[in-house]
């Protein structure tokens, strides 16, 4: 399931792989890789490291890291982007498993193919029409199928203005269970903070999944400055 918190053991802790929404809100534009990392940060209690005040905001605990980027690419002889994707899933700062997936689009962002290891486990998408084609191997074995294509906006697709607002209805798909998170981007609106060192100010989205909004905020060079999950949970670039 896509980048849904849950709650454990008293705990909030993320179920599914963890995305920056680069792609989903400015479509496949190119970009070498960036790297990104979960954290949970604190706004109380704040520590001191080396005998200097660490903010009002530490780092409690790290929860994943991400490197995505998009390159030009081939399917099958006919030009196209492709999307790379890698996240790592941390418990108590250790790999707890890990997401790879590639994922083949046209320039305008439809979907052509995926594939997507998961640990030993792998799968491979063709995105017809109107037909998805699925190969799983998974710990359930291997198993061909098919199920319906998953109509609306290309999840891929650039956001556009309608109106006055900018909004899409996108989906991810999970081909180990079969299942469609449907979720909707939409235009926030600006705002102001650093990025390598730099100050800017720039667009901000809301990615809605379920009861959640997932908060994005980009640069005017299309860099992705921070996504908010929750009041603790950022996913902050490295650099």
């Amino acid at each position: 399931m896509l980048a849904v918190l849950i709650c454990l053991a008293g705990s909030v802790k993320f179920e599914g792989p963890v995305w920056s929404y680069r792609e989903e809100i400015l479509g496949p534009k190119l970009a070498s890789s960036n790297f990104f990392t979960l954290i949970n940060r604190s706004t109380k209690d704040p520590r001191y490291q080396k005998g200097d005040l660490i903010g009002s905001a530490y780092i409690i605990e790290k929860g994943g890291y991400l490197s995505s980027g998009v390159t030009d690419g081939d399917h099958f002889g006919v030009p196209c982007r492709v999307i790379k994707r890698r996240y790592v899933r941390l418990q108590k700062n250790q790999p707890a498993g890990e997401w790879n997936e590639t994922i083949y689009v046209t320039t305008d962002g439809k979907p052509l193919r995926l594939t997507v290891k998961r640990g030993p486990e792998t799968a491979t998408v063709l995105f017809g029409d109107d037909v998805w084609t699925v190969q799983v191997s998974d710990a359930r074995g291997n198993r061909d199928f098919e199920r319906d294509a998953v109509p609306g906006d290309q999840p891929f697709a650039e956001i556009v203005s309608k109106g006055e607002k900018a909004e899409k209805k996108a989906w991810w798909y999970d081909p180990f269970e079969n299942v469609v998170t449907r979720f909707t981007v939409r235009r926030g609106g600006t705002m102001t903070g650093k990025y390598a060192g730099k100050k800017f100010t720039g667009p901000t989205y809301e990615v809605v999944v379920g009861d959640e909004v997932h908060r994005v905020a980009l640069t005017p060079q299309d860099f992705v400055a921070n996504v908010r999950f929750s009041d603790e949970w950022n996913l902050e670039p490295d650099n």
